[in-house]
């Protein structure tokens, strides 16, 4: 476990919820961003968050906290941010939009291990998440992309030769009021 770091990404402008950050959104009296983490347990000593605002509320949840340094850059931005800073062998890339940990994605970071270098992204019924497992040793690959002016998550993927894993649930985010009203009070 000690071999992954979850990467957040918070650099969202949250258009479709009011402006809102979705990562602080309180859904049964708890951040979202706590509710994600609370998940995984077991991956609780490496946690980086990339965000665009409200570091300092962040910090709570985090033992990283890195800002956007480029506005409106996509994803893409920060997971090239957290890939940088990474120390582990994989770094676990999850959104805080993210509804809830797939089950079968938990399961599957248990036995990451056992991958070696190889990465990963989640996909539900043939389109892609930003769900994804990464070698740090692609990190040169991953800055040459983004310099390159790529900023396409699927792009990156590509560039990574990540293998796509189906992942029932992966594709579910929090994107409408509706959305949000079905995880609970907030």
């Amino acid at each position: 476990m000690e071999q992954i770091t979850l990467g957040f990404l918070a650099g969202g402008k949250g258009q479709r919820l009011k402006n809102r950050d979705k990562g602080l959104l309180v859904i049964d009296g708890q951040p979202q961003i706590g509710r994600l983490i609370d998940q995984i347990p077991e991956h609780r000593t490496n946690v980086f968050i990339v965000c665009r605002r409200n570091a300092w509320l962040y910090a709570h949840y985090a033992t990283h906290i890195f800002c956007d340094a480029s506005r409106d850059q996509g994803p893409t931005a920060g997971v090239v941010a957290l890939l940088d800073a990474c120390h582990t062998s994989h770094l676990a890339i999850i959104p805080c939009d993210q509804q809830h940990i797939p089950s079968h994605w938990r399961a599957w970071l248990q036995d990451a291990g056992n991958h070696g270098d190889t990465g990963y992204f989640a996909t539900e019924a043939g389109q892609h998440t930003p769900l994804s497992l990464i070698p740090t040793n692609q990190k040169n690959k991953a800055t040459d992309y983004y310099d390159g002016g790529g900023r396409s998550l699927f792009g990156l993927y590509q560039a990574l030769a990540l293998s796509p894993l189906e992942c029932p649930g992966a594709a579910s985010d929090i994107d409408m009021s509706s959305q949000l009203n079905a995880l609970g009070d907030h």
